[in-house]
Parts: C-alpha cells; structure tokens; sequence
C-alpha cells in the first residue's frame, strides 16, 4: 500500500503524507504546505477526495481550509475534532475501517499527546505493514503532554502499542527528531548500543530518510524500554511503577 511521505523543511520539521484511496484519489494526512500536496497531485495525476485530521494543533491542520477549497474534499476526524474544526464530513472512532484498493486503514484512538488524536493502521491480506503515528509516536520518541495532554493518558496508549503492533510494521512519525530523540535516549540508557549505531547512522546520512520498525522502536526508545535496569538506575528513584518511569521520561524530555 503506497503512502507518501513529505518533509515540509518547516521550524518543526513536520511530516504530511499522502496514501492512495484508489487508482484516482488520494487522502492527505495533515497537510501543512499546500503547494506540496497540490504539485503532487499534478505530477501524478490524483485527485485529492479527503483530508484526514489525526488532532488539533496548528501545524498540523494550516492546510485544511485552502486544500479543502480547492478540492472540494472531504474532512475526515475523530468526533473530538468537531470543537476544534469545522465541516467534519465523516467522524473516525476506534475501529473504523478504510477500505482502499490495495487493503485497509483501521483507525486507533490514540490520546495522550492530546485527547483527540488518531493514527493509522495499514493492513494488507491482513498482515499489519504500516503505521502512521504522527505526533503519538516519532522515532526514538513519543508525543509531548505540554498542549492539551495527558502523560499518564500517553502511557496507556504506548503501551497499548507496545502490545499490539507487529513488530516489522514501518513507522511513519509526525515529526523529524529522531537525532535529539536519540540523544536523549543515550542520556538516560548510555549502553544502548542500538541507539548508539544509529544515531551514527543519522550523523552520516540525515534523519529524513531512516525508517523505523516497531522491534527498533523497542531497542532505541526509551518509552517503549521502562523496564531497562538502566534507565531505572540513573532514575536514582526505587520502587517506581513502569508509569512512573514514563512520567519521568516524559517530564525529562521536555527539558533537554
């Protein structure tokens, strides 16, 4: 199932991405720059039918008026998003389903970041292969608390994930901060090999083109490694709960 992946080279080094609904249409996810979907859309002849929403915040619904005019799209959203935008055309819940012509999308309810967020789950002959997390989960990291949000929220739900998610499915984030990510987890967990060839690898070549598995996720992030003996020691904390553990993470990664 194709999905395109598009740097926006914005102050926050947004994601947008596209996946394709059938032969014609396509679905963006949200969109920031404009100009980058409609030029796509050109190129490849495909016509934007629907403009998916995975939450609130600014930099990830500037696009939606100017595109929807321009389209003539739908909005699609979790029902959440109905205080927040308006002219929601079809409300996403947990478990919905989007059939496409090379598989399906099942969307998740994913809060924690903020209540509203969703991402997507692409399946083919229902094997999982992709999944669009945005601003739940970026590589080496996962979402901050700081707008709207709930880290104790956002530790269910990465925990959900932890357990749900195959293993080889590809992540897409919302975001390229996958060297500070890194960084950061080689601060809390120094002998993290894993991180430590990667954040190599990202020196190297950049971070825009590197891909990230579900099982890497669990070898490079400390958010998915609460149980690490080492992560836990240099806590300087005893007796803390997983969820501790990710409260102090998470509180510690606001400030590095």
């Amino acid at each position: 199932m194709a999905v395109h992946k598009f740097y926006t080279e914005s102050p926050l080094r947004n994601y947008a991405y596209l996946f394709d609904l059938n032969e014609k249409d396509v679905v963006a996810i949200d969109p920031l720059f404009s100009e980058q979907i409609i030029d796509w859309c050109k190129e490849n002849g495909k016509n934007l039918s629907t403009i998916l929403i995975t939450h609130e915040h600014p930099d990830h619904i500037h696009a939606l008026d100017e595109l929807r005019e321009s389209f003539q799209t739908d909005v699609w959203a979790h029902p959440s998003m109905n205080s927040h935008i308006s002219g929601i055309t079809k409300e996403l819940c947990e478990g919905d389903l989007i059939q496409t012509a090379d598989g399906e999308v099942e969307i998740l309810h994913t809060p924690g970041h903020t209540p509203t967020h969703i991402c997507l789950l692409f399946k083919k002959n229902g094997k999982q292969t992709d999944f669009i997390a945005m601003d739940t989960v970026f590589n080496a990291g996962v979402g901050h608390c700081k707008l709207g949000g709930n880290p104790n929220i956002l530790y269910k739900t990465i925990k959900r994930l932890a357990t749900e998610l195959s293993g080889d499915v590809i992540l897409h984030p919302g975001h390229d901060y996958i060297e500070k990510n890194l960084k950061f987890t080689l601060d809390r967990e120094p002998d993290n090999q894993k991180a430590n060839e990667l954040l190599d690898r990202v020196r190297r070549e950049g971070g825009l083109n590197i891909q990230t598995t579900i099982s890497e996720e669990k070898e490079i992030n400390v958010f998915f490694r609460l149980n690490s003996e080492s992560i836990i020691d240099n806590l300087s904390e005893k007796n803390l709960s997983e969820e501790d553990v990710f409260i102090k993470l998470r509180k510690l990664r606001d400030n590095f």
